[in-house]
């Protein structure tokens, strides 16, 4: 079929109808490939390229953040014998490949206290889409209900909102959003439990800490999991958390969903990242992805085999539940490394340091009255907080690309409520110097100096 008649079938003029969430400049650039260079021209032309980019003093986080990598974990995972096509299908995932993979997964279970974990899923954001889809159709095969409603909360990260809001498209599923309390960032808890007196909500949706940073109180939402039929889904904003809080699987969440990528994987400017997936034990042979388990062989030798496909590749296509398979194993085996290397008293060093220096900032800039006044005046938030400048957003945007200092996150391009108000993160890399040069913006030179309004 021509992509003329594809775009008539499915009601669009043109392939640009197809892509809003792509800002019109982005979509198809002139782009100025130079021509065929020798091996000297092309590195002094990479080498001059690389010359524009600016050490910039990042406090940006809000999903994805700069934690420290070990040099080991990726000298090992770029190893030869690691190498492998990206989607390893049964006859070429090697026994190799297998064994770190049933290790990431040992190792996720035990980090968020669940009974299994899957081989990785895209990113945070589909993990969550996949967790609400499995949820309806748990609802609607085990209870014989009809699920019509998932609830999500207003602070979660709007990336996370807008791929849910895809796959939901067309299965019928209505999305409301529960809001947070003004006074503390919380999720409105008596909002959300008059909204699972509704018998057609299948699923709630919370994350520790929430997009604002804030640390929900999970054991009150342990409680209404108990009052209700509708499942639990956790998000886990930064698995390092659990260095120091409570996992999903202490405070009764059926599923649990993170982004993979502060667990060894560098900023990438969006990617690839990692999908975290764990549930209990009930829901396991509904899971998206595959699981890899740990077997004997004939000669009662220990072996590994991919115990659980979901994907209809492999079996009927009415007993799919995705078609996600054994997608990020490069970016599972870095966080398997980073995990290994770290053990359970070194996730929870790299969590404290970065509780703490997370924690001086907040003290520094709320004692300069100068700077503006932080949010939700309380010390619950575990390495982010919501911080609201006396700068514009606008003005706030010029300024960084003046000085090279990227003071947050705005908030109010997602939360209109919170104007000239940025989301603030730190991690065990943020230095006394950092700290300073951010006070210092925010508080002093910058808002005495005339800025260019550029945006």
């Amino acid at each position: 079929m021509s992509e003329e008649k594809l775009l008539k079938k499915i009601g669009v003029k043109s392939l640009e109808e197809l892509l809003p969430p792509i800002p019109k400049e982005l979509l198809f650039p002139s782009i100025n490939i130079p021509g065929a260079k020798t091996e000297l021209e092309f590195d002094a032309h990479v080498t001059q390229l690389a010359a524009k980019n600016k050490n910039v003093v990042n406090f940006l986080g809000a999903g994805a953040y700069d934690h420290f990598i070990p040099q080991t974990v990726w000298s090992l995972a770029t190893r030869g014998e690691f190498l492998t096509a990206y989607t390893p299908y049964q006859a070429e995932a090697s026994q190799g490949t297998l064994l770190y993979l049933f290790e990431f997964q040992t190792m996720i279970s035990e980090l968020f206290a669940m009974d299994a974990a899957n081989a990785s899923l895209y990113d945070g954001a589909t993990a969550l889409a996949e967790a609400v889809i499995l949820a309806r159709r748990w609802y609607s095969e085990e209870l014989a209900l009809t699920p019509r409603k998932v609830l999500i909360p207003r602070a979660l990260h709007p990336q996370y909102k807008a791929t849910l809001a895809t796959y939901l498209r067309n299965l019928n599923v209505e999305i409301v959003e529960i809001p947070y309390d003004r006074a503390t960032g919380k999720l409105a808890l008596r909002v959300l439990q008059n909204a699972l007196q509704d018998p057609g909500v299948f699923a709630f949706v919370a994350g520790q800490p929430n997009f604002l940073g804030i640390l929900e109180d999970v054991d009150a939402l342990a409680e209404l999991r108990q009052k209700t039929q509708a499942l639990f889904i956790s998000v886990v904003n930064n698995p390092i958390t659990l260095g120091l809080l409570k996992p999903p699987g202490e405070y009764n969440a059926d599923i649990a969903v993170a982004e993979g990528q502060p667990l060894g994987l560098p900023l990438n400017y969006g990617g690839p990242y990692l999908g975290l997936f764990a549930v209990k034990q009930a829901l396991v042979r509904r899971m998206p992805g595959r699981i890899c388990g740990r077997t004997v062989d004939a000669q009662g030798k220990t072996g590994y085999t991919l115990t659980l496909q979901t994907r209809e590749q492999h079996i009927r296509r009415e007993k799919a539940t995705s078609n996600i398979c054994t997608n990020q194993t490069l970016c599972a085996l870095a966080a398997t490394i980073y995990l290994s290397l770290l053990g359970p008293e070194g996730l929870r060093e790299a969590a404290e340091l970065t509780f703490s220096k997370a924690h001086e900032l907040w003290g520094r800039l709320a004692a300069d009255k100068n700077s503006g006044r932080p949010l939700f005046e309380h010390e619950e938030f575990f390495q982010e907080f919501p911080f609201e400048s006396n700068m514009t957003p606008e003005r706030l945007e010029a300024a960084s690309a003046q000085t090279g200092l990227i003071a947050g996150f705005p908030l109010n391009r997602d939360f209109p409520e919170l104007s000239n108000s940025i989301l603030i993160a730190c991690t065990e890399k943020t230095t006394p110097l950092m700290m300073d040069q951010l006070v210092n913006f925010l508080g002093r030179s910058t808002i005495k100096t005339p800025i260019k309004e550029t945006i």
